[in-house]
């Protein structure tokens, strides 16, 4: 199977450490709607900054859905 190193001065590589970045500040949920707004936030500002990337929108949905899913199921134990 082929492989890719993701050369650190391309936009890939800065999607992908954005990425990580964003899922460490948001990956414990909160119950409180000044998380949630955080977490809108930072997808939607994500998704724009790489817009030319239609990865990247997949990415910040990925995130909220599961971020969404998560607390939904905590919520029904």
């Amino acid at each position: 199977m082929a492989s890719m190193k993701f050369c650190k001065d391309t936009v890939l590589w800065q999607m992908f450490t954005d990425y990580w970045s964003m899922c460490q500040r948001v990956w414990i949920r909160e119950d409180s709607p000044d998380y949630w707004k955080q977490v809108v936030d930072e997808t939607s500002t994500f998704a724009k900054k790489y817009e030319n990337y239609r990865f990247a929108e997949r990415l910040a949905t990925a995130l909220v859905d599961e971020l969404y899913e998560a607390e939904k199921e905590e919520r029904e134990l």
